[in-house]
């Protein structure tokens, strides 16, 4: 374990939340429930939808020799956008929050287990919280309404101003990593959802103070949760005193992990670099999903050893 002291104060620190962010005819979140392919009048169900933007500093991690997360860059401002779900009626919650790292394999926010799951929780009255992920995502927000997102930032300090990421047919890459921006700070923001949910602001939030808390995530964003597991569980729940989140849930990404900052493996066109996983004793529950799919998904991942190596197992 590590000396208290020395666990990074962003492991505890609550973001400041601004919002719910107004929605009208003219601007409105992305991937609103009544704006989708397929709408959901939320109200049908007397749920309510709000989206937040929450900021903080964050650091960018590395490896040590032991394996262990060490500060890279400290104390990167940050501003990034939450998506909440929940029952109109506080009362009527049953106390459960899921909080869904979002996936960004498409290059924007994919709320990948609300899609499966929306009529459950609804039936169940849990709330959901999905976390925009990676910068990749912060442009496509900025591209789906610039003047809403203007003021999302996952730039590290001293970064040349850039225009959002335009998508062009034939030469997308959903994976590539942004010059400037860090995929990184993703491991302190996932804490810090946490550590808003466990304070008082919560209810400010989510309507309720949470009696259960849970991280997800799916495929890539499976990814990040078994890395986030495996590099931060243990030292974000002694700087708590407890586990932030009273379980995990991972669904089709296998035990991949990918490097704690972005270029610090290689990484094949269309595909994020990963690192070998390492086992990790929890003391909450950890559910992992997956199908012989999973082999096919990632195939182009067996020169990193993965395969043979039975991480996909």
């Amino acid at each position: 374990m590590f000396a208290t002291d020395a666990l990074p104060s962003t492991l505890t620190a609550v973001p400041t939340v601004h919002g719910p962010i107004p929605a009208t005819a003219e601007s409105y979140p992305f991937s609103a429930a009544a704006r989708q392919v397929n709408p959901t009048d939320l109200n049908e169900f007397a749920y309510m939808e709000d989206e937040f933007f929450v900021s903080g500093s964050a650091n960018a991690y590395e490896t040590d020799d032991d394996g262990q997360p060490r500060v890279a860059v400290a104390d990167v401002a940050y501003t990034n956008r939450i998506l909440v779900r929940r029952p109109a009626d506080p009362a009527a919650a049953s106390g459960t929050v899921w909080v869904d790292i979002m996936n960004a394999s498409n290059g924007f926010d994919v709320e990948d287990h609300w899609r499966r799951a929306w009529n459950h929780w609804m039936a169940e009255g849990d709330t959901y919280v999905g976390v925009t992920s990676k910068p990749i995502q912060v442009d496509a927000l900025k591209n789906f309404d610039a003047a809403r997102y203007s003021n999302l930032s996952w730039e590290l300090p001293g970064s040349l101003a850039r225009d959002p990421l335009v998508a062009v047919e034939g030469e997308w890459d959903p994976m590539q990593e942004l010059p400037g921006a860090e995929e990184g700070l993703v491991w302190d923001v996932l804490t810090q959802v946490g550590a808003l949910l466990r304070s008082a602001k919560a209810p400010s939030v989510v309507g309720i103070k949470p009696a259960g808390v849970f991280l997800m995530g799916q495929s890539q964003s499976a990814v990040y949760l078994n890395t986030w597991i495996g590099s931060f569980h243990g030292m974000v729940s002694q700087a708590h005193g407890r586990p932030l989140f009273d379980g995990y849930l991972a669904t089709v990404g296998a035990a991949i992990r990918r490097p704690l900052r972005q270029g610090l493996a290689p990484r094949t066109p269309g595909q994020f670099a990963v690192v070998p996983s390492a086992d990790v004793e929890l003391d909450v529950p950890h559910i992992t999903v997956t199908a012989e799919g999973d082999i096919d998904l990632f195939a182009l991942l067996g020169d990193s050893g993965l395969l043979e190596n039975g991480y996909l197992d």
